[in-house]
């Protein structure tokens, strides 16, 4: 589970957004996809490769999960809800996300 930094709710790991305030979760992948490895030396050279960097578990990813979508939905106590995928405030009688429409 990860905890979000704004309002303390615990959230699946394979959440984009809050489930409880719709804030942007900070996972350990967004530091891994701002790094830039243009300066590295032999980067691009045939035969070098970056690759083993990117695992899924630098990602903060279970093999086999989606990186966003496919986590599930945890209604508010109004039962309104907010996208683990957008981060959209959904009403309690929404079945789809009005913001990107993934499912409830």
């Amino acid at each position: 589970m990860v905890k979000c930094n704004v309002c303390g709710m615990e959230n699946e790991p394979n959440v984009r957004y809050c489930q409880g305030c719709g804030t942007r979760m900070k996972l350990r992948g967004d530091f891994f996809r701002t790094l830039h490895f243009d300066s590295l030396a032999g980067a691009g050279a045939k035969g070098s490769s970056l690759a083993p960097l990117f695992t899924s578990d630098l990602l903060g990813e279970e093999p086999g999960d989606p990186p966003g979508p496919g986590a599930r939905v945890k209604p508010l106590a109004d039962r309104s809800w907010f996208c683990p995928d957008c981060g959209f405030h959904n009403g309690p009688d929404s079945l789809f996300c009005r913001g990107c429409g993934r499912d409830a």
